[in-house]
C-alpha cells in the first residue's frame, strides 16, 4: 500500500457502525453502540466519530492509503490488545482508497497489555441519514464514510 493525500471518491456522507464492545478511537474510549463515521469535508486527514445519541464525539487523525485492488466488501479493522479494542483501518467496498488511523497515545498504552490480534468487522455501506451536530470536544480523533457494521465472531 502507498500513502496518498487524496480524498475518497464517492463518499456517501458517512457510515453508521454498531459495535457491541467499547473501543478506542484516537485518544478516546467510546462505549458500545451506534456511531456515524464521517470524513471532514475540509481536511482529508481528519475523521469524525460520533454516537447517534449525540453524547460522544471524537476527531481522529488518519492517513489515506491506496490499495492496488478495490475491496469487494466494506470493513473496519481493529487491533485488540488484551481487553482493549482499537480502531485501525476503514475500507469501503469499490474504493481503492482507505484510511489508517494514526497511532495514538491510548494505543501505545494498550500495546503494553499484550500482542495485537487483528479483528475485522464486515460493513454494509449505506447513505447516512443525518450527520449529528458537532459536540464541543477537546480530544483529537477520526471519522469516515457511513457504514452499518455487523460483528463477525466474538470480540471477547
Amino acid at each position: 500500500m502507498a500513502v496518498s493525500g487524496t480524498k475518497a471518491q464517492g463518499a456517501s456522507g458517512g457510515v453508521t457502525i454498531t459495535i457491541s464492545s467499547p473501543f478506542v478511537a484516537g485518544e478516546a474510549t467510546l462505549p458500545a453502540g451506534s456511531f456515524t463515521v464521517t470524513q471532514d469535508p475540509d481536511d482529508s486527514s481528519v475523521v469524525d466519530v460520533a454516537n447517534t445519541a449525540g453524547t460522544h464525539q471524537v476527531l481522529m487523525l488518519v492517513e489515506a492509503v491506496e490499495s492496488e485492488q478495490r475491496p469487494a466488501k466494506s470493513e473496519v479493522i481493529f487491533s485488540k490488545y488484551g481487553n482493549t479494542l482499537v480502531m485501525k483501518q476503514i475500507w469501503v467496498a469499490g474504493l481503492n482508497t482507505g484510511y489508517v488511523v494514526i497511532t495514538s497515545h491510548a494505543e501505545k498504552k494498550a500495546v503494553k497489555t499484550g500482542e495485537a490480534v487483528k479483528l475485522s468487522l464486515a460493513a454494509d455501506t449505506k447513505q447516512a441519514a443525518a450527520i449529528p451536530k458537532r459536540i464541543p470536544c477537546t480530544t483529537p480523533s477520526l471519522v469516515i464514510l457511513a457504514v452499518s457494521l455487523t460483528l463477525q465472531g466474538s470480540l471477547a
